[in-house]
């Protein structure tokens, strides 16, 4: 072959590494843009459903022993729940074509809640167990293992909540004031839960354990806001057993 032979097929050669390079960076940029979008998509629908859970709650002072909604107020939470219904629905979808590390752990706290309201039990349960796996830090990890344990003991599966609770508090090392209110947050979730069983003694030493971790932290606005929502549980409780807590 001569020199202009060799030439010409490095050139080729060249330019058809030069084409594949091309090919692979279009195909990422595209892949990327589709990314991107679907992104997008989700934090729209994810806003939307925190927007129906809130009209939810709006009803819930109807929702009175005894007493009929009336059927404007019927109309509207059936529209809420078919909204919802539809809503959760196109957000696992959207999730599932996303890697884990582009879906933050609240995301999927909220996909898991909403989930729950619409009877999905096995994947909401999935899903709550994704936004602690997510969780960037050890605060939200706690926060969100709360919520999943808080789950179980809403659909009687108490043993395991239980254990739940214990493993994360006892893998909670750090003394600073956003771990001892996580900790007293888990000590207020966990007791409500036995009190509602009517394991009273169990609630009470429990509450007494969240109480000293919100009276341990040296910020005043977060000790105020722990022991702000201590009472309320125990008013929740009291008002469930009949009894002061």
């Amino acid at each position: 072959m001569t020199t202009n032979d060799w030439l010409t097929i490095s050139i080729s050669g060249i330019a058809l590494m030069f084409s594949v390079l091309t090919t692979v960076i279009s195909l990422r940029q595209r892949s990327l843009d589709v990314q991107r979008n679907v992104r997008d998509q989700l934090s729209n629908i994810i806003n939307e459903l925190h927007t129906t859970f809130v009209e939810k709650q709006k009803l819930k002072p109807s929702f009175q022993p005894n007493k009929n909604l009336t059927p404007e107020e019927s109309n509207r939470l059936r529209r809420i729940r078919n909204k919802n219904r539809f809503l959760v629905r196109q957000a696992v979808f959207l999730i599932e074509q996303l890697p884990m590390k582009l879906v933050s752990d609240m995301e999927y706290a909220e996909v898991a809640i909403a989930l729950d309201t619409i009877g999905n039990i096995p994947q909401a349960e999935l899903y709550w167990k994704k936004s602690v796996d997510a969780a960037v830090d050890d605060f939200y990890k706690s926060s969100n293992t709360k919520g999943y344990a808080r789950f179980l003991v809403t659909h009687d599966r108490y043993d395991e909540a239980r254990q739940i609770y214990k493993q994360r508090i006892n893998a909670i090392h750090d003394n600073s004031d956003h771990m001892k209110y996580a900790k007293g947050e888990l000590y207020r979730s966990w007791a409500r839960g036995e009190a509602e069983v009517n394991s009273l003694s169990k609630a009470n030493e429990l509450f007494r354990k969240a109480e000293t971790e919100y009276n341990s932290i040296q910020n005043t606005e977060l000790k105020l806001s722990g022991l702000s929502n201590l009472n309320e549980a125990k008013v929740a409780v009291s008002n469930i057993i009949g009894r002061k807590i």
